[in-house]
Formats: structure tokens, C-alpha cells, sequence
């Protein structure tokens, strides 16, 4: 992919008109409802894998964001939603939007109900049509390689500069429609 992807991707966040998502924590957001119909995309890792939500291993786990899949299928999928400029969220195939947890050591798990700041993520455009995404604390989101065991390739949005772990690629999926 090129860059003209990632211009493309971003442009195409310009065309959702939209209100600013509520950022009242305590009351859930309905991005649809207020003319924001997301786009739904896949997330590819510096690897070529694409990222995918596991659901939680036993009660209580949360579900988890992962890259090492090696196909697009419905866990793959996310629905990309515009919060304003180069700001979005991310609802998983679960139907809940994707966190950078603070409370989990940053990993990204998508068990919330709403979009606030925990949930806000920004794209910043690298070479070769790569993105690398930044969570609300100005960290930047990886695909952690050297996690141990089942926690191995955990996105994790703790890293404080761009390398080979955190460069992905923003895929819109003109396939699929939720």
C-alpha cells in the first residue's frame, strides 16, 4: 500500500458530518445517531497480519485486541467513526468500542459502551500508506511481538516513539457492510 491510501483513508474521514461525540463518560454515545455511519475497515500490522478482538479467556477478561490473524473475517472488521480532524474510535465486531485501557497497563480491549478520551485514538500518516495511532495520552498503540505466551502480539498503546511494531495500515472494506 501507498501513501495515497492513507490520504484517501483520511479524506474520506473528512466527508462524516457530524456532532462532536458526547464527552460525558457517563452517558452512552450513539455515533450513528447523529449522522456519523462509520466506515467499517480492517487493521493490518507492520507484519502483513490483521488485527482481530478475542474474546476474553474466562469471566472477567476483557476482549482484546491481537494482530496475527491472517485473513479478514467478521473479527477483523471495525467500524471506523469520526470524532473530528484526524480523531476516530473503533467499535469491534462486538459491538463495543475499543479502549486504551489505563486501568490494564494500556492494552486495547473493546468492552465499553460509550466513546470518551479512553476510547479516542489519532491517525498520523506515515510512509508507504502506513498510519501510526496515537492514543489519548499520546502514546502510540503496537503490536507487542515480544509479550510472553497469550499475550504475544497484544496491541498495547504504551509506546513513547513510532518503530516497526507500531506502523499499521488503515484497509477500508467496500466488501462489507455491517
Amino acid at each position: 500500500m501507498n501513501s495515497r491510501y492513507t490520504i484517501a483513508i483520511l479524506t474520506s474521514l473528512s466527508y462524516f458530518s457530524c456532532a462532536e461525540p458526547n464527552m460525558d463518560t457517563t452517558t452512552p454515545t450513539d455515533p450513528g445517531r447523529s449522522g456519523n455511519e462509520g466506515m467499517t475497515v480492517s487493521i493490518q500490522a507492520h507484519d502483513g497480519t490483521f488485527v482481530g478482538c478475542e474474546l476474553g479467556g474466562g469471566e472477567g477478561s476483557p476482549p482484546v485486541l491481537r494482530s496475527g490473524h491472517p485473513d479478514v473475517n467478521d473479527w477483523e472488521r471495525f467500524t471506523m467513526f469520526r470524532k473530528g480532524g484526524d480523531t476516530i474510535a473503533l467499535q469491534a465486531a462486538n459491538g463495543r468500542y475499543v479502549c486504551a485501557d489505563g486501568d490494564e497497563k494500556e492494552v486495547l480491549v473493546a468492552n465499553r459502551d460509550y466513546i470518551g478520551a479512553w476510547e479516542s485514538f489519532v491517525l498520523e500518516p506515515l510512509d508507504g500508506g502506513r498510519v501510526a495511532i496515537r492514543t489519548h495520552r499520546g502514546l502510540y498503540v503496537s503490536s507487542d511481538h515480544a509479550l510472553p505466551g497469550d499475550s504475544s502480539n497484544r496491541l498495547m498503546g504504551d509506546r513513547d516513539a513510532v518503530g516497526a511494531w507500531e506502523r499499521f495500515t488503515i484497509v477500508p472494506d467496500t466488501a462489507f457492510r455491517p
